[in-house]
């Protein structure tokens, strides 16, 4: 079976109509780092995020489910395969 690409993925998410976006963001990035196999990098306008597709992919889907039940939020992504990707 030919292992998953690594990828890297910034994402951004921005809370609608709330007062305070911190937790909103604080629980997005925290459904992202329960996959033991993803890298996350948090910064002051957004988050990256690297590991294997597989991972990342779904990771992404589960942690925007998570949020969007509750808020309404835009994410916005950009994932590439030919960035530099060095192992932790």
């Amino acid at each position: 079976m030919a292992r998953s690409p690594m990828v890297s993925a910034e994402v951004a998410l921005y809370p609608l109509r709330e007062p305070h976006l911190s937790m909103t963001i604080r629980q997005f990035v925290a459904t992202l780092e329960q996959q033991e196999d993803l890298r996350i990098e948090p910064g002051r306008m957004s988050t990256l995020v690297t590991g294997p597709a597989d991972t990342l992919f779904p990771a992404i889907q589960q942690a925007f489910a998570a949020v969007s039940e509750e808020h309404e939020v835009v994410l916005r992504l950009v994932i590439s395969n030919a960035c530099p990707y060095e192992p932790a």
